[in-house]
């Protein structure tokens, strides 16, 4: 009687002027490899090329990160600019504004020639520019099925354009992270087998960088916080540096950020050791709507990390 779509995504391989004619990986071709690459090109800044350039240069490799806007866009500059700061002294080099234009050469020789006519050169290439949804071979024009430019189009209980089908994680063409698969998956098992109500929300989504330092994001981030929310938003920051746990392990380096609008949080933002674990609390918080007094109330071990998101709530009263 139902139907869940949940065939994924792959690396998306973009019409790049000679691409086809050079050998490449992806993200789930690199591990295959067994010597490691002498200079790596990662087109994509992006999480996942930002990732594996950081893991390959601490593996000995010279890295160019080639990136056609702003590398880790979708993150509060601010703190990418801590990421940044690590990756300049790591020794990765980073080029913005280098839109791919073509690409030439052969294995242990590559070129990636950007539009501006600059030229990167490199013995391997990982394509990191973003992932695809897994629609291809599915037929959803038989079954009614709409797609949209980004996967299979859905309504806010993941219903298809057939009701009798939905849709879920990157296929579905929203947040493409695996716990938000698994978040939908619920949402479809409370409608199919239980009959109850259940919308998909992506407030409360929050999603880490693994480099290191991590970053971390849920809510909104403090540009979309004042276009939507104006004079109304309050910002907190507090340190890592204030922090007894992160003095003790020399892991300093480091902020969390909280968006606050008349006394509840609606976004958080962390760069530092271990973001994506703390972040784990306010992604409660937003999902339950409570505000920062609730977090004020809480009493966090001492010494930890954890305590960093108390002192937040204390640096806002």
């Amino acid at each position: 009687r139902r139907i869940v779509i949940a065939t994924g995504s792959s690396p998306l391989v973009p019409p790049i002027p000679g691409l086809d004619t050079v050998p490449f990986e992806t993200n789930e071709t690199i591990f295959d490899l067994r010597e490691r690459p002498e200079h790596l090109l990662v087109i994509g800044g992006g999480p996942i090329g930002m990732e594996l350039a950081q893991a390959h240069r601490r593996l000995g490799c010279a890295v160019t990160v080639i990136e056609g806007a702003r590398v880790l866009g979708q993150d509060d500059p601010e703190l990418v600019q801590v990421l940044r700061d690590r990756f300049a002294e790591e020794g990765i080099e980073i080029a913005e504004d280098a839109m791919a234009a073509a690409i030439r050469g052969e294995a242990g020789a590559i070129e990636v020639e950007a539009r501006d006519g600059r030229v990167f050169r490199g013995s391997h290439l990982l394509m990191a520019v973003g992932r695809r949804a897994n629609t291809d071979r599915l037929d959803l024009e038989a079954a009614g099925i709409e797609t949209t430019g980004r996967g299979i189009r859905v309504d806010a209980s993941m219903r298809t354009t057939n009701r009798r089908v939905h849709a879920i994680g990157d296929v579905a063409g929203g947040l493409q992270f695996t716990h938000v698969a698994g978040y939908q998956a619920g949402l479809i098992i409370r409608q199919a087998l239980l009959g109850l109500p259940a919308k998909n929300r992506t407030d409360h989504i929050p999603w880490a960088t693994y480099t290191d330092p991590e970053l971390a994001q849920v809510g909104l981030t403090e540009a979309q916080v004042r276009e939507t929310h104006g004079g109304n938003l309050e910002v907190v920051r507090f340190p890592y540096s204030h922090n007894d746990r992160a003095i003790a392990e020399r892991k300093t380096e480091g902020f969390i950020k909280v968006m606050v609008v008349r006394g509840r949080p609606v976004g958080v933002s962390i760069v530092g050791a271990q973001a994506g674990e703390l972040i784990a609390l306010w992604a409660f918080i937003l999902a339950n709507r409570l505000k920062m007094k609730h977090v004020a109330n809480m009493v966090a071990p001492y010494p930890t990390l954890a305590e960093i998101n108390k002192r937040a709530a204390g640096a806002y009263f």
